[in-house]
């Protein structure tokens, strides 16, 4: 193992599982500790812009390619914010691609996207971004359909299909 390269967790760990982290979860190894762990950022597959920055022994890790440098600079300035060693597990996501959902919530932000609590669509994106749904929410004819970004907690599951 080296300093800045992309990995995959090749097994499951108790102490990761409790942060929904899991076997397959794509990571990033920053540097070697103190103790001879490797300081490493966990990413959500199902959630773009979500990580966890944990210290992990190199025997749970399988190294997959080295970072492209750009990658090394944009993670040496995310090191510099002062929260980023906070992020310590990833946030759990519950709803999936073509999830029916309901929207419970009212809030300006919605309301000037156009949507309003008890309006009723449809998941479209593969994963969140920074906690947010694609969702498409169909209209009566005549009316276009549109698609806005909604927090998840903002979002009741409804239905779930699987094609």
């Amino acid at each position: 193992m080296q300093e800045f390269v992309n990995a995959i967790l090749k097994e499951e760990a108790d102490f990761l599982m409790v942060r929904n982290i899991h076997k397959g979860c794509n990571c990033s190894i920053i540097s070697r500790m103190p103790d001879g762990k490797w300081l490493t950022v966990f990413y959500n597959d199902k959630n773009s812009g979500d990580f966890a920055v944990l210290p992990i022994e190199d025997k749970y890790l399988t190294a997959t390619s080295p970072m492209p440098s750009f990658m090394i600079s944009v993670m040496k300035e995310a090191m510099e914010k002062p929260n980023f060693f906070e992020h310590t597990e990833l946030r759990k996501m519950k709803l999936e691609e073509h999830d029916e959902v309901e929207l419970i919530v009212e809030n300006k932000k919605y309301a000037r996207r156009g949507a309003h609590k008890g309006m009723t669509g449809f998941v479209v994106s593969e994963r969140a971004i920074n906690g947010e749904w694609c969702v498409l929410f169909p209209q009566p004819l005549g009316v276009p359909d549109f698609d806005t970004g909604i927090d998840e907690k903002d979002l009741k599951l409804l239905s779930r299909t699987k094609l």
